[in-house]
């Protein structure tokens, strides 16, 4: 690619603010009639954000059955029907990943605010301030290396681009403008050859969701999927929701994908995914996991491999390396759980394999959904 088509990153209107001021000064004034609607490390997040200012929310609301009825943060956890009628009037603060649904779910309610800018892993580390400025201009060139050499089309530069823009000033318009309709995952503009995708690897599997896209993408014809959750009660639901689906060839592994075989530490964030990241920061707070490597478990072939597992991407990527120099499989892999994913991901997976094609896109109108592919071309 020629050189001169440089990364346009808006460093003029960079902020270090992650909620703004306007925004914590509107929600002064309504303390105590404040609904949080998002129960996972994001309402976690704001909560402790609201506690610095003296804000007092009401409540959390959130869509899981399983938690409503509990109690997060001191706060009660009730269905959104229940939020409202307890605190009419109140102000619903957003705070989950699936702002865009949200809002959508609310219909034409006022008094909405969509608070949550702030990328994963500023949400998993507590963080008050943003460094993306600094971040970005220490790893310029590492990030243009990507952006220039290693990224096969232009619709992968602008969703880099974009994003990098949207982590400088937290303008949510750099990320409606990349974000795509297509099937997460699946993006059949980017998989070519989908009938010989027949044994899946998925990689934090959660409740069945990549799994129930899965298998309506390929109308029910595969061979073997392999599901990989971490988290006990967590597997057993998709365990349940197997059965309760009749699905055949499914086996499910109560195990975290991880560079070797290993008990590894989860930090317990309760979120709007899997609720586990990576607990880097040495916090207690946490749950341990029994974590594997790929290459040890799976012996059959492998035709694609997801993963969306909360900062542990690089290390089962390594956990794997045999399955993925062996099979060639395509891999579609979350790049938003760290700061430098970015840069580390894309360089990883060309270690393994440098015939693969590289490939960014973006699927919310959140930085919670940007998806590496690697596909043979």
């Amino acid at each position: 690619m020629n050189r001169e088509t440089q990364m346009k990153l808006d460093f003029e209107h960079a902020t270090r603010n992650l909620v703004s001021d306007e925004t914590m000064s509107y929600l002064k004034g309504k303390s105590g009639n404040i609904i949080l609607f998002g129960a996972g490390k994001s309402g976690d997040y704001f909560q402790s954000l609201l506690e610095k200012y003296g804000i007092q929310a009401s409540c959390y609301c959130d869509n899981s059955l399983m938690k409503q009825g509990s109690v997060k943060n001191g706060l009660p956890v009730y269905s959104y029907a229940e939020a409202e009628t307890r605190y009419p009037g109140a102000t619903v603060c957003i705070t989950s990943c699936y702002s865009f649904e949200i809002e959508k779910q609310l219909g034409g309610r006022g008094d909405i605010l969509s608070v949550m800018n702030t990328c994963n892993w500023e949400t998993s580390g507590g963080w008050t301030e943003s460094d993306e400025a600094s971040f970005i201009r220490k790893n310029y060139e590492k990030l243009d290396a990507v952006y220039h050499n290693i990224l096969k089309d232009d619709k992968s530069r602008a969703v880099m681009q974009g994003i990098l823009n949207f982590r400088l000033t937290r303008n949510n318009a750099y990320i409606s403008d990349i974000a795509d309709s297509k099937r997460e995952y699946f993006d059949d503009s980017i998989i070519r050859g989908k009938p010989s995708i027949n044994n899946f690897i998925d990689g934090g599997a959660w409740t069945g969701d990549t799994l129930d896209a899965f298998i309506n993408w390929k109308n029910g014809r595969y061979v073997n999927v392999y599901c990989f959750e971490a988290e006990c009660e967590t597997a057993s639901i998709l365990k349940k929701h197997i059965a309760d689906k009749g699905y055949n060839n499914i086996t499910v592994f109560n195990n975290a994908l991880w560079d070797r075989n290993q008990k590894i530490d989860f930090f317990n964030s309760n979120g709007s995914g899997g609720g586990y990241c990576l607990n880097e920061s040495g916090t207690s707070a946490t749950i341990t996991v029994n974590g594997v490597a790929a290459d040890t478990m799976i012996k059959d072939p492998v035709d694609m491999v997801k993963l969306d597992i909360e900062g542990a991407e690089a290390n089962a990527l390594l956990g794997m390396k045999d399955i993925i120099r062996k099979n060639k499989p395509v891999l579609a892999v979350c790049i938003y759980h760290k700061q430098d994913d970015f840069i580390t991901l894309p360089n990883l997976v060309l270690g393994i394999v440098p015939e693969y094609s590289i490939y960014f896109r973006q699927y919310m109108l959140t930085p919670f959904s940007t998806v590496m592919y690697a596909i043979i071309e």
